[in-house]
């Protein structure tokens, strides 16, 4: 059997439908493991153990492409960030329906990541946006670990980047209105003072 070092250094085939369902299964599996926070129930060795059983799973299943435990766990990963959309473009779709058809139902897959992730995802967002980083994590999914190790770091900063732009469009919203208040209050004053002027006289 190979080791972790030489499945890192082939390049191995694209995931399936089938694996990425299975791969969720798993992880459905083992979720208050791989999600949980760590504590006296929940450790590091845990976690690693988890992903490892996924991985013997995993190419038990399918033999023909031998997967890693890292590559497992960024397949994981990625297939979280590429089902949000459809799952939060699902939710919507039901949250308006007001009695008229029925929303698309979800595809396998996203199914099975909805009921890993549960209330973690929300209807808010982008609508219907694509995920560069993601796509491009999948154009060289059989490519070198730190290859697609960078592009996931760099998917990660760009959804930080959005959180950030999120939050300064916020403080600028609530700066705005500190100042239509400041100057309400300076017009107020304005037309106060002929008034206290006027009746002094």
């Amino acid at each position: 059997m190979m080791d972790d070092e030489q499945v890192k250094r082939k390049r191995k085939a694209n995931w399936s439908q089938d694996q990425l369902l299975l791969l969720a299964q798993f992880v459905l599996e083992r979720r208050v493991v791989i999600k949980g926070r760590f504590g006296a129930g929940v450790t590091s060795k845990k976690k690693r153990e988890a992903w490892e059983e996924i991985r013997v799973n995993i190419n038990a299943s399918f033999p023909a492409v031998c997967r890693s435990t890292d590559d497992c766990e960024k397949r994981w990963y990625a297939l979280q960030s590429q089902c949000r959309f459809e799952i939060a473009d699902h939710k919507r779709a039901v949250a308006a329906t007001g009695g008229g058809p029925a929303p698309k139902p979800l595809s396998p897959v996203a199914s099975v990541v909805y009921a890993v992730l549960g209330s973690d995802i929300s209807i808010t967002g982008l609508e219907g946006a694509a995920d560069p980083a993601v796509d491009l994590l999948n154009e060289i999914e059989g490519y070198p670990f730190l290859c697609q190790l960078f592009l996931f770091q760099l998917h990660l900063l760009s959804q930080l980047f959005l959180f950030q732009l999120h939050l300064l469009s916020q403080l600028f919203l609530s700066l705005l209105f500190l100042f239509q208040l400041s100057l309400l209050a300076l017009l107020s004053l304005l037309l106060l003072v002929p008034v206290l002027y006027w009746r002094r006289n």
